[in-house]
């Protein structure tokens, strides 16, 4: 198939769609398929232009100016400029990306059903508040009649989707990874040394990463006094700053260590060294860094209103907590009780997910089928479709 992945963001920009898009395209390719992304997102220090990535993935990187400072693509020129791209790729399916804002991929959804192309939407991020504006879109734009079929990327996005719009079809298409690439060997403890609890995630107020200072400022105080331990934070952004300050100001800054941003290899190593992984996020539509993270081994503790709980079930892959103060709980639990962590620790290593590319890649490859049997049977445009919703399972 040649395929059409339209994204609002896209690498060098850091973020689980980024890096989620960028493993699909790489791994649809692999498969044999013809992928272009289409994004708006510049290079680093240049000019949009075409790119072709390892394993022939072509990038066309397209001029269409961005709002400051969101980023956010203008969407009458965004639509114009997708729908010449669309004319000449002669594309067999088009996949648009879609987070709480995206117009680029909308507009990439607009201008795949005005040339009657086989689409398929995939939502990514927890609607949250924003379900009110998903609502109001759909009154103005009709986008839930669309010949468009509608994915998310967990049960958590899915059942939000379908509250917002009520009857609309949802399918869950998850992140994936590969296993075995998490399953480093663990090196030997030192005598002595401490716990490590890692986290890794972009320091953005919606992480919640000023709830994982306070956390650990409370998970010290159910500790027996001097008990050696480490959190270490990776990621950056807007939050850090804030962060950092809180710990100070919490007496637990020789506690938690913010390293910033780091690389897959950077995380992989950091993992092997790791005796548990912490998520505060409660707006997670999936998680990626905690798939890796239990498929390296490591007992996750996340909040079970997140997306994360799809892949975690409490005490077989970690902890699930309702709120704050049990998240506190759990962590302490996890670094006191050394049988339940390495019981949850040795079931995570022995065990693979169900969220593999190998999976995944198959359930993409019968969503777009599905798309094309859509398209073949709506000849329309989006202003002409309200009595074609789709319905039904794959």
């Amino acid at each position: 198939m040649r395929i059409a992945l339209v994204c609002d963001w896209f690498l060098p920009r850091v973020g689980g769609i980024e890096a989620h898009l960028g493993d699909l395209a790489r791994e649809l390719a692999r498969a044999g398929h013809s992928v272009d992304v289409l994004t708006p997102m510049p290079p680093d220090g240049g000019l949009p232009a075409d790119e072709t990535l390892p394993g022939g993935v072509r990038v066309r990187r397209t001029p269409v100016p961005l709002v400051a400072p969101w980023g956010l693509a203008v969407p009458t020129r965004a639509r114009a400029t997708l729908d010449a791209l669309l004319a000449r790729g002669h594309y067999d399916v088009v996949h648009a990306h879609a987070s709480l804002i995206s117009p680029f991929a909308v507009a990439g959804a607009w201008a795949a059903c005005a040339r009657a192309l086989p689409c398929v939407v995939t939502h990514h991020s927890v609607l949250g508040r924003g379900a009110r504006v998903l609502a109001a879109a759909d009154r103005v734009l009709r986008w839930s009649t669309w010949p468009v079929l509608q994915t998310a990327v967990s049960d958590v996005v899915a059942r939000e989707l379908r509250a917002a719009v009520p009857g609309l079809d949802v399918t869950v298409l998850p992140n994936a990874i590969h296993p075995d690439a998490w399953a480093l060997p663990r090196p030997a403890r030192a005598p002595g040394a401490p716990l490590r609890v890692v986290s890794v995630m972009r320091l953005a107020r919606r992480k919640r990463p000023r709830a994982l200072v306070r956390a650990v400022a409370r998970m010290r105080g159910l500790l027996p006094a001097g008990t050696p331990l480490e959190v270490v934070v990776a990621g950056d952004g807007p939050e850090r700053a804030r962060a950092e300050r809180l710990a100070r100001r919490l007496g637990v800054a020789d506690a938690i260590r913010f390293v910033g941003w780091q690389s897959r290899d950077a995380v992989r190593a950091l993992f092997a060294t790791s005796d548990a992984f912490v998520l505060p996020s409660v707006l997670e539509s999936f998680g990626i860094a905690a798939l890796e993270a239990r498929c390296a081994g490591l007992p996750v503790v996340a909040m079970h209103r997140a997306g994360v709980a799809g892949f975690v079930r409490h005490e077989r892959e970690g902890l699930l907590a309702a709120d704050d103060e049990e998240l506190a709980h759990h962590l302490a639990r996890l670094v006191t009780d050394d049988a339940l962590r390495e019981r949850i620790a040795e079931h995570n290593r022995r065990t693979r997910p169900a969220e593999t590319w190998a999976r995944v890649l198959a359930r993409h490859e019968q969503v777009y089928r599905r798309a094309i049997g859509v398209a073949g049977r709506t000849k329309a445009g989006p202003r002409r479709v309200h009595a074609a919703r789709v319905r039904g399972g794959e």
